[in-house]
């Protein structure tokens, strides 16, 4: 539904009493509201005045202006290209001579500069030794006479002849002070605004001298902008009935778990229990750092809809199993969980055979092949922390073998990985039905569920089913089904949400209704783009951690490695785990950094427990699951950065940290500490001396990091994943947040 200011400053608006063809006019020019108008301002401005008086030459030497003259003799000179006219002219007001000079003269103009005619001459008077002269001068027709005086308007846009003759038709008819304040901007705005289209002597001066517009001036731009953009975002925010008022018991379960909440996680709760116990449905994106126990929220919103049903939607299957897990933990026996993954295959464990390991993307930032002080640093890594070996971020890409797997029945066959020096080896699989590592440990069903042709989860009893893409792509008959979530939402896009909502909306009748709907992430956005999604969506953030994190994090160099090699020893030594993350997966020749399967055969030869994968990897979860249960060091990519969960590690290390995003940086920074352990994120760069990484590393607040990155990146684009799309201004900035907060205030006051 269209806002109310919308509505007030549309141009169609009966009040400001435009004509069809006027309306016509103005939306061929992309003009159809009052804001249109502040988005379309002037490039420059023109004035041309008559020469008052010859006083101004005392303070400069040239002006542009118009003189009214008689032609006193007009000479031809040079040849060909270099033709030009010599004339001599009299000024009628000022009694004195000028030199004028018209280089390639047009044939029309020996007559028009005849001589003992008067015109009246434009362009930039110079005084040089007590004589004036004007080079190029332009002679005035009766009609540009008349407007002497008068401010033009000048535009740079493709059409700029009709934009000039609507915004000027539009300016004087609409664009007053009366209707911009009753279409939401603040005086001081709307005066700066109306100077824009209708200036004076004394703002052309000021926008010469300045070079533009006046802070002034760019502020009002700005809050108009906003001002729109937010309108627009906030009429999109469509309200649906909900399927279900859910208003089932919760307090119970939060009572029965065995840890106290936070006060964000609380105050999420709470926010979210008012918004599921009504008829409207819920939109609430709920924003949390790493670490600040979203699980715990999620499940409880779970306990708010029970028995009704709940759909979660996760990025990966390892995130999925691993939710599925917390939620088998901790929810009632009452709360049937289960677990859809895709191609209706599941396994949960397993291993690759080592040739398929030659053929991966592999990775490491050390050339250690032929160099000595590589091996002093094993040998005696804490005696120096010199020389480290120059790093490269290469990656060679191979397609890995595809494993066959065999099914009978619904159950995938289990695997049964064996290893040697650290390395996953497969074997083949069996013929007999495994059930998953849970059911074996709970005696319950298989953790996965899987369906076939014509399959549906009513004839599975669940009231939470969590599960992959693989959710949006079958015949799910979900009548009862009260809320959808997804984690991790930014890894989705605007469809993919929009599906899994229609899936479990009922669209029958004259009044459709939809579930209530929450999205999780753990991607903090800058307090302004919160601010400005939250008119299309609300938005809770989650502010305070279970725990607090301790993480030191070091930028590092070459002549560090030693002493990184005895830290990942000491901390193996403790069964902690570690991750060296590469950003690139292809060979580069224009990077820096070594081949990534040329280090590999080192950290393998000297480390036990290495797993490597990539996100080419089509084995990557379960290498990950494996590396989990019983490995040391991990070599990776990114595709770490979100979704696991892994207690033992304590140690990160990155490669090229100024190729990523500080917020990339900060995911993977917390995969460790994740339960209080003590963590370390080391930056492995050649430009040890950035600023941009030493305030990365001296915050371990995520909002405070978003802040950061949107200061680097100058908004950029920064996906909230409310929109998938980076949002573009022409003169709004991320940066103004007093501007934003003004036109949030605007628009309350209306709806208040």
């Amino acid at each position: 539904m269209t806002h109310l200011l919308l509505q007030k400053a549309d141009l169609s608006n009966p009040c400001f009493s435009l004509t069809p063809k006027e309306l016509d006019c103005a939306r061929k020019v992309g003009i159809s509201t009052l804001y249109d108008i502040g988005l379309n301002p002037p490039k420059n401005y023109e004035q041309k005045n008559l020469l008052q008086t010859l006083s101004v030459f005392e303070k400069q030497n040239a002006l542009e202006c118009a003189l009214r003259v008689e032609i006193t003799q007009c000479n031809k000179a040079g040849f060909g290209r270099k033709a030009y006219l010599k004339i001599s002219a009299y000024s009628l007001e000022f009694d004195m001579p000028i030199n004028l000079v018209v280089f390639n003269p047009k044939p029309f103009m020996y007559g028009a500069f005849g001589v003992g005619k008067e015109c009246v001459i434009y362009g930039k008077l110079e005084k040089k030794f007590s004589q004036y002269s004007m080079v190029q001068p332009k002679i005035l027709n009766q009609s540009a006479v008349e407007n002497l005086g008068k401010i033009e308007l000048q535009f740079k846009a493709q059409d700029s002849k009709n934009l000039r003759a609507v915004v000027e038709m539009l300016t004087q008819k609409v664009y007053n002070m009366q209707n911009l304040l009753v279409c939401g901007v603040s005086e001081a705005h709307a005066r700066e605004l109306l100077r824009i289209f209708q200036p004076d002597g004394a703002f052309v001066r000021e926008f010469r001298e300045n070079g533009g517009f006046s802070a002034q001036s760019l502020n009002a731009l700005k809050f108009n902008e906003i001002l729109r953009y937010m309108l627009i975002l906030r009429s999109k925010r469509l309200e649906f009935q909900a399927n279900f008022v859910c208003n089932g018991e919760y307090e119970s379960f939060i009572n029965a778990l065995p840890f106290s909440l936070t006060k964000g996680q609380r105050s999420a709760i709470d926010t979210i229990a008012k918004d599921l116990n009504s008829q409207k449905a819920a939109r609430r994106l709920i924003m949390g750092d790493v670490g600040c126990g979203k699980t715990i929220v999620i499940l409880s919103a779970v306990m708010m809809a029970y028995p009704k049903k709940s759909v979660l939607l996760a990025p990966t299957s390892v995130l999925a199993k691993q939710l599925y897990e917390e939620a088998r933990k901790f929810l009632p026996e009452s709360v049937k969980v289960k677990l859809v993954l895709g191609s209706n295959k599941e396994f949960t464990q397993g291993a690759l055979e080592r040739e398929d390991l030659e053929q991966e993307s592999l990775f490491a930032f050390a050339d250690l092949r032929d160099s000595a002080d590589s091996q002093n640093a094993l040998q005696n890594p804490k005696q120096s922390t010199k020389n480290l070996t120059q790093p490269k971020c290469v990656a060679e890409s191979k397609k890995s073998k595809n494993i066959e797997y065999e099914r009978k029945g619904d159950i995938l066959k289990d695997i049964n990985p064996t290893a040697t020096n650290g390395v996953a080896e497969s074997t083949n699989l069996t013929n007999q039905k495994t059930p998953s590592m849970s059911a074996q440990r709970s005696g319950a069903e298989p953790s996965g569920i899987h369906f076939r042709e014509g399959d549906t989860i009513n004839e599975i009893s669940a009231h939470f089913i969590i599960g992959t893409q693989a959710l949006l792509y079958r015949n799910l008959d979900f009548e009862d089904c009260a809320l959808v979530m997804s984690d991790e939402q930014h890894r989705f896009g605007t469809n993919q949400r929009y599906k899994l909502e229609k899936m479990f909306s009922a669209q029958s009748g004259a009044n459709p209704s939809k579930p209530h709907s929450l999205q999780f992430s753990a991607t903090p956005i800058p307090r302004t783009m919160a601010m400005i999604n939250s008119q299309y969506i609300n938005v809770s953030n989650i502010t305070d951690l279970p725990f607090k994190k301790d993480i030191t994090t070091s930028i590092i160099g070459k002549s560090e490695f030693k002493g990184l090699i005895a830290h990942l020893q000491s901390e193996f030594a403790l069964s902690h785990q570690a991750i060296i993350v590469y950003p690139l997966v292809e060979e580069s020749e224009h990077i820096n950094y070594l081949s990534l399967s040329e280090g590999r055969k080192f950290w393998q030869k000297h480390f036990e427990g290495v797993y490597v994968t990539s996100g080419k990897d089509k084995q990557k979860e379960r290498v990950l699951e494996e590396f989990r249960q019983k490995g040391n060091l991990l070599l990776a990519t990114t595709l770490i950065e979100v979704g696991i969960s892994l207690p033992r590690l304590s140690t990160i290390i990155i490669v090229a940290p100024e190729r990523l995003g500080l917020a990339t940086l900060h995911q993977l920074r917390g995969r460790v500490s994740r339960n209080g352990l003590k963590g370390y994120c080391f930056l492995y760069t050649h430009t040890t001396n950035t600023e941009r990484l030493e305030k990365f590393a001296s915050t371990l607040d995520g909002f405070k990091i978003a802040e950061l990155d949107l200061k680097y990146r100058n908004s950029g684009d920064l996906l909230s994943g409310t929109r998938q799309s980076g949002d573009e201004f022409v003169f709004f900035s991320y940066k103004d947040s007093e501007i934003l907060t003004e036109a949030k205030s605007a628009i309350e006051n209306v709806e208040s």
